[in-house]
């Protein structure tokens, strides 16, 4: 049976958007994508017929409008008509759960001499508390028409500044490697477990794009293109990704889709 998968996001979406021209032959599904940067993707809204976007155009700036309707030849987006919608590109806490929990010798986890000990049970109340504190994922939760995925934004690229207030946390982690990817995959299950609880699945990365410090590989981006190919690349950027990382992810996340929905 051929699905239908809307993926909807932020800027995050541009690489898998170009990762999809790379190996869309080799699903059969139909596919649509429907993204906006992060600020104007707070601004859109769900209603209650599950549509997405903006409901009232003349609230937006025309720029904003104009580009959704250049980009995907509408404002607005109707959900409940899709098998499958992926909400792409949002953080799950990942810098809060390492800025608490890289600092402790965790038991049977990420041990180290010389840092506080913390029980493996003390580690997944704590990892449970961070994620508990958040409550962006409420509108995706528990629908009863289409089932929802959740694919957090990547984690930043090897080589991230310490200097830089927003990857500091990532590159001081990434200075002492010591089974950091198991330690984030820990943290990952823990999320999947509390999504599920709200009838949304948790779509990891395919833990082959991070090096052992825990950071996605150099070769995945460092020219990374915007969801407006018109624009300039990102530059000095450590967060968005290329289209190989984005064809790698889609090919992870469309497999997921298929065997949960299929």
């Amino acid at each position: 049976m051929r699905i239908k998968v809307t993926i909807v996001g932020n800027s995050h979406v541009a690489a898998l958007r170009r990762g999809w021209d790379l190996i869309q032959d080799d699903f059969d599904v139909d596919l649509q994508f429907f993204a906006a940067n992060s600020t104007l993707f707070g601004q859109l809204s769900l209603n209650e017929k599950k549509s997405f976007g903006m409901h009232d155009t003349t609230s937006f700036k025309p720029k904003h409008v104009d580009f959704l309707k250049s980009q995907f030849g509408k404002t607005a987006i109707d959900l409940a008509a899709s098998d499958a919608v992926v909400v792409a590109g949002q953080g799950i806490r990942e810098k809060d759960f390492i800025r608490n929990l890289a600092k402790f010798s965790v038991d049977n986890i990420r041990e180290a001499e010389g840092l506080p000990l913390l029980s493996e049970d003390a580690f997944h109340d704590f990892a449970k508390a961070i994620i508990q504190k958040s409550n962006m994922f409420e509108k995706w939760a528990n629908w009863d028409c289409s089932k929802v995925f959740l694919l957090p934004s990547p984690i930043p690229l090897d080589g991230c500044p310490e200097d830089k207030e927003i990857y500091r946390v990532w590159a001081q982690f990434s200075a002492t490697p010591n089974r950091n990817v198991e330690f984030l995959e820990r943290f990952h299950a823990i999320v999947a477990k509390e999504l599920a609880e709200q009838s949304i699945s948790l779509v990891s990365p395919p833990w082959s794009v991070l090096g052992e410090n825990g950071l996605t590989r150099k070769e995945y981006g460092g020219n990374a293109r915007r969801l407006d190919q018109s624009l300039n690349n990102y530059k000095n950027d450590y967060h968005h990704m290329e289209a190989e990382y984005g064809a790698v992810v889609m090919r992870h996340l469309l497999e997921q889709v298929l065997a949960e929905t299929t």
